[in-house]
């Protein structure tokens, strides 16, 4: 199994300051349109002698204007932990290390306190009590902090 990525140019940047380049919207200060990259699990199998590649999950998507955003990452990559979970009884913990190191090459993985500080941050704009960031944290953090390094 390999992740196969798919990209799709998008009419305006998903975030950041836009500017006009030769009749486009693009991102300001880069002249290039934004690009979603959707990362998509296959397989490759053979029929009738034939090399095909069989659609085994969609991991996740981002924008290049999102990869540049601390809490865009990491809810990207909450996602493609929490697809590759509910695919552990199709792959093994080897072929997991090397999906995810695949997808860590286009989009860096957020270390563990990355990660916390995003999710405390949020926590604070969800709630002024102390018990329900604490309760967020919890919900959150716990799974995240078992896979992703410190």
């Amino acid at each position: 199994m390999f992740v196969r990525w798919q990209s799709r140019k998008r009419g305006s940047p998903a975030f950041g300051a836009a500017a006009r380049h030769r009749g486009r919207i693009v991102r300001a200060g880069t002249q290039k349109l934004d690009v979603h990259w959707a990362a998509i699990l296959v397989e490759a199998t053979r029929v009738n002698g034939k090399p095909k590649q069989e659609h085994v999950a969609y991991l996740g998507g981002i924008t290049e204007s999102a990869i540049e955003i601390l809490p865009q990452r990491c809810y990207f990559w909450e996602d493609v932990t929490e697809r590759l979970d509910k695919l552990s009884d199709r792959i093994t913990p080897d072929e997991r290390l090397r999906i995810e190191s695949a997808i860590a090459e286009r989009v860096p993985l957020p270390t563990g306190s990355e990660f916390k500080q995003t999710v405390e941050g949020a926590a604070g704009a969800w709630s002024d009590s102390p018990v329900d960031q604490q309760r967020v944290l919890e919900t959150y953090c716990q799974a995240a902090m078992k896979r992703w390094p410190s």
